[in-house]
């Protein structure tokens, strides 16, 4: 497997190969390991540095199985895979976003190099219709959607968790008087900062102040973003109702409990596929506002739930805003019909052994 060495995404593959010991899984961290200690995995995984290139290369060439590439891993080491994988290793690339099927319509040597390795591999492998269908629309017929899912401590009830210091403290600053939003997401690319804090302003301008909103920041954050949207927050005085909040590495209990205190979720961004932060609300009965971007069109037509995306303007987010702060609430039957649709088709626990038959019926 071949991703990178940090994050949340990464951390429900490790415990999974941990726990089932009989897959041998060998994991090429292409950047520094962070927010988790390697160690933890060992011996029951192995796992080569960025820069132990040649012991990757012996790795890629040994008789594996199958060579699991996640989206953002480097184009020289797809280089690498191309030049040394066994013709009967299946090599499966899995799309976590809509950038690099878009990237690979474009022109340019990047997009071409992308377009040939997408047609080496034995599967593309998509965990929503959005990327699915891209792919397939520009003629790739080894796609195939195989859903992750969420870890099963997503599931778990709090009545045993103890929090780290830094999640308490976190946890007694929430005021529960105010009506708390929620925005987990990295200050990068189409995340849409910049829209929450026009409509917050718009907001306070109209006396709504008995409110907060929480940027909980993610692994990859643009600095330069982040300046601007510390200087727009400034600028508009309105730091009373948005914190941003630079973290450590919390469990995902941590994160439920830290839900558990949110009344909603905000899912402003220009595309996405079912990232997490889509699913965490939804999964704890919690309002979402959320951006009516293809991805979530898809998901309300295939699981017949109403979400009332809101198109990314300003006065939209505003509104939306407004409305719950003024008391509109989704219906309890709408909330438990979104809630169900995670419990039953989003647990990685049980949707893991599926993929890897599927790759196991493949090769045979």
């Amino acid at each position: 497997m071949f991703g990178p060495g940090t994050g949340h995404n990464i951390v429900r593959f490790l415990d999974y190969f941990k726990e089932h010991p009989k897959h041998e899984l060998t994991y090429y961290h292409y950047n520094g390991q962070k927010h988790f200690n390697l160690d933890d995995y060992q011996p029951q995984i192995t796992f080569i540095s960025p820069y132990a290139l040649f012991k990757l290369i012996r790795a890629i060439k040994n008789k594996q199985d199958l060579l699991w590439i996640h989206n953002w891993t480097p184009w020289p080491i797809l280089i690498l895979v191309r030049m040394f994988a066994k013709k009967s290793t299946i090599v499966n690339f899995n799309v976590w976003s809509e950038a690099l099927p878009k990237m690979v319509k474009s022109g340019g040597v990047k997009a071409s190099f992308y377009r040939s390795f997408f047609r080496y591999c034995d599967t593309l492998q998509c965990t929503w219709f959005s990327t699915l269908n891209l792919l397939k629309a520009q003629g790739f017929t080894n796609t195939v959607m195989l859903r992750w899912g969420m870890v099963e401590e997503k599931f778990t009830d709090l009545s045993e968790l103890k929090p780290s210091a830094f999640t308490s403290n976190f946890i007694d600053s929430i005021d529960p008087n105010k009506y708390n939003f929620f925005f987990p997401k990295s200050v990068s690319g189409g995340n849409r900062h910049d829209l929450i804090v026009e409509a917050c302003k718009k907001l306070v301008d109209e006396g709504y102040k008995d409110f907060k909103i929480y940027f909980w920041l993610g692994n990859f954050n643009r600095s330069e973003q982040l300046d601007l949207i510390e200087s727009q927050i400034k600028e508009f005085d309105i730091s009373e109702q948005i914190a941003i909040i630079h973290h450590e590495f919390v469990s995902h209990e941590e994160i439920h409990l830290i839900w558990s205190k949110m009344d909603c979720g905000l899912q402003v961004l220009d595309a996405d596929q079912l990232s997490t932060s889509f699913q965490e609300p939804q999964l704890y009965l919690k309002e979402i506002i959320a951006s009516n971007i293809p991805s979530y069109q898809l998901f309300q037509k295939e699981f017949n739930v109403e979400l009332n995306l809101i198109e990314n303007t300003t006065e939209s987010l505003h509104l939306r805003m407004k409305g719950l702060l003024e008391g509109e609430q989704t219906s309890e039957i709408e909330l438990e019909k979104r809630k169900s649709v995670f419990e039953n088709h989003y647990r990685f626990t049980a949707n893991m052994p599926k993929i890897l038959d599927y790759f196991s019926n493949l090769k045979a």
